[in-house]
């Protein structure tokens, strides 16, 4: 195979507009989104073992893999994309399959498709009423379920508080923990949602997550303490990472997230909260 060749070489780059010229892994760390353009598929032979691999580093912004002439690229059972984004710390290897170029990652076809303008959240995990403490920056892990573009996150409020307000968050996973911040529904004072009513409540967002990866979802209520609909008091999430102290201190409250305090004003971009949750707002995306 020509990935294991000794000729097969590795490219650098933190420019922010990329061509690949030929069989390699590019290692992107521009800071500003870069964006990666893959050559020409004619001339290069069908299911062609030379892999182009493409690396964003955890530091890079998210990385446009796109296509040169009319070449499409088969993402999420479609044949027909143009483009497709890595978020910081993925990578894919593309190979020409004769009609289009095949993303080969493990998210690359989706784990369980879903329906576009359909809310979706973590499954088989008994409701219920609570009251997260304001300023209190609460998450849960998601596995997500197909590499596609959620335009809508949103939480449901069941007892309203005057000038209460939720903002919603996605944290990128670093190797089972909350590490940076990936989404902030309201990065400029946009996006927040008002808990001074009951109902449902949302932010408009688009962000494109990749199937198979474990993201963490959560919310922070500031100005008051909204009462949420949450996860059963008696949920535990296998995807939070406990102590063995931890497991033995659970009685009727098991584990359904992990929280950061003192979150008064924007969301911090690396996570550094170290307790364990008994309480974890629900938090649904949408499908685009």
């Amino acid at each position: 195979m020509a990935w294991n060749k000794s000729d097969f070489p590795v490219y650098t780059s933190s420019a922010t507009n990329i061509n690949v010229t030929g069989p390699g892994t590019w290692f992107v760390y521009a800071t500003t989104q870069a964006t990666v353009v893959l050559p020409p598929r004619a001339g290069i032979p069908n299911s062609d073992l030379a892999i182009y691999r493409i690396v964003a580093s955890p530091t890079a912004a998210p990385v446009i893999v796109s296509r040169s002439s009319a070449d499409l690229i088969a993402v999420n059972g479609s044949l027909t994309a143009t483009s497709f984004v890595l978020n910081p710390g993925e990578s894919v290897d593309m190979v020409n399959s004769g009609l289009t170029w095949v993303p080969l990652f493990g998210s690359a076809a989706p784990l369980r498709p879903l329906v576009s303008g359909k809310y979706y959240g973590a499954v088989g995990v008994p409701l219920a009423t609570g009251t997260p403490t304001q300023d209190r920056l609460r998450l849960f892990p998601w596995v997500v379920p197909e590499t596609a573009t959620y335009d809508r996150i949103g939480s449901l409020v069941t007892t309203a508080v005057a000038a209460s307000t939720l903002r919603w968050v996605i944290y990128r996973d670093g190797g089972g923990w909350p590490s940076t911040l990936l989404l902030d529904s309201a990065p400029a004072g946009v996006g927040v949602g008002d808990a001074s009513t009951t109902g449902w409540k949302e932010a408009t967002i688009s962000q494109q997550l990749v199937a198979g990866r474990r993201v963490w979802l959560g919310l922070i209520a500031n100005g008051g303490d909204p009462g949420l609909r949450t996860f059963s008091g008696t949920t535990s999430i296998p995807d939070v990472g406990l102590t063995s102290a931890e497991i033995a201190a659970l009685t009727n409250s098991a584990s359904a997230g992990v929280f950061q305090g003192g979150v008064t004003a924007d969301p911090p971009a690396t996570f550094t909260g170290t307790q364990a949750s008994n309480v974890a707002p629900a938090i649904w995306l949408r499908k685009a």
